[in-house]
């Protein structure tokens, strides 16, 4: 173990420690140890002084160390601890650890020593006190028992009481989980009805559609074109009944095309989306609402999907021109690059209330809402009296 005379041998200076003895105090080096601390807790992970700075703060805490060591008091002995610790810690740094161990050796030794004194001190007391607590735990004891008593009483009624409320709270809970349980399955099923019943409709319409165009529609033009050619056989001779017959076939023709285009849009099934929106735009524009519609990246999606989006974009629209009354009405069609479409509907009307209409849903909103979870879409609607309807639909677009 190192000795204070070898620490000595390299600092001279406690050749003149009798000089500066006379400038230490207990404040001062207190003052020190606070200041030093400080410093080195501001500086974790920084470099806190150069070796220079680190000598000299040494020689002034063995200083300190050497006049503590003369002083015989519950201060300088506490103190002394202090600088002990740090002159292991700046020797550490000076990368003198056969120095930095002794200096921690002498404070943790003195730590031990400051423990065990504390340690007696605890000792004496308590047992100062042991007489006068082992009679007041004699009187603490009867009271003590008299308060389980009580509290065995209060807690068992306090416990049988949380108990009902914690089990009826449950049960309220279990029947609301139920409750919303049926709620859930009632509106899914409420969907699945709605879009089955909708399914079927477009699917027949399609169906009639199709029918009536590759047809009816073939066979009138049949019908027709046997008709014209009667007409050449005959010449001069042609009954009149044979030509009013061809009117009635090409007026049948034209109900039988229109009648198909009502169904399904024959532009919706030949060029796609984007130019079935644009065509209902301009079909129901007049002197009183402009109607203008705008699209990006659309190009032709699975048809089946045009169709439902398309027959969803026609509903709305319908709604704008029967309860809005609204002269401008936009809609805008965006292929997005994660393979969403955003389907957005404005208009310049009155608007409405959401929730009353919600609750009336004379504007078939739930079933459009339905529609739209259907396909796992999003469908949000802002709107208020005065300031129009703003209309947002979000849906994955099918792989084809």
């Amino acid at each position: 173990m190192l000795s204070t005379s070898f620490y000595a041998q390299e600092n001279p200076l406690e050749n003149n420690l009798q000089n500066t003895e006379n400038q230490l105090t207990f404040e001062k080096i207190e003052e020190d140890l606070n200041n030093f601390t400080k410093k080195k807790n501001r500086s974790v992970g920084v470099v806190l002084y150069n070796k220079r700075e680190y000598e000299k703060v040494s020689n002034g805490y063995y200083q300190a160390y050497i006049y503590l060591n003369k002083i015989n008091s519950d201060r300088a002995v506490k103190l002394k601890e202090r600088v002990l610790y740090e002159l292991a810690y700046i020797n550490e740094q000076l990368d003198k650890f056969e120095r930095a161990y002794y200096f921690l050796e002498e404070a943790t030794d003195l730590t031990d020593s400051l423990r065990q004194a504390s340690i007696k001190q605890n000792i004496f007391e308590a047992e100062a006190k042991y007489d006068e607590v082992k009679q007041a735990q004699k009187l603490e004891v009867e009271k003590s028992l008299r308060q389980r008593t009580q509290f065995l009483f209060y807690g068992s009624a306090m416990a049988f009481l949380a108990f009902i409320i914690l089990g009826y709270i449950f049960y309220r809970n279990y029947r609301l989980i139920q409750r919303n349980k049926i709620e859930q399955i009632e509106n899914e099923m409420q969907t699945r009805i709605i879009n089955a019943t909708i399914d079927a409709k477009e699917k027949e319409r399609k169906s009639i559609a199709e029918i009536l165009h590759n047809s009816v529609s073939a066979l009138l033009s049949s019908a027709n074109l046997h008709l014209q050619a009667t007409k050449s056989q005959l010449k001069e001779n042609t009954p009149k009944e044979i030509s009013k017959a061809q009117l009635i076939v090409n007026a049948a023709s034209v109900k039988i095309r229109d009648l198909s285009h009502e169904l399904i849009s024959s532009i919706l099934l030949k060029f796609g989306l984007a130019f079935a929106v644009h065509d209902i735009c301009q079909k129901y524009s007049n002197s009183e609402i402009t109607l203008r519609s705008d699209d990006k990246n659309i190009s032709r999606y699975n048809q089946n999907f045009e169709i439902k989006i398309y027959n969803i974009i026609e509903e709305l629209i319908n709604n704008i021109l029967k309860h809005s009354n609204a002269t401008n009405a936009t809609i805008m069609l965006v292929h997005r690059d994660d393979n969403m479409l955003s389907v957005r509907l404005s208009d310049d009307g009155k608007g409405f209330n959401i929730n009353a209409a919600k609750n009336k849903d004379g504007l078939g909103l739930s079933h459009i809402k339905a529609r739209v979870k259907v396909m796992e879409g999003v469908f949000n609607i802002m709107s208020s009296k005065g300031n129009g309807t703003n209309i947002f639909i979000l849906v994955p677009i099918p792989k084809t």
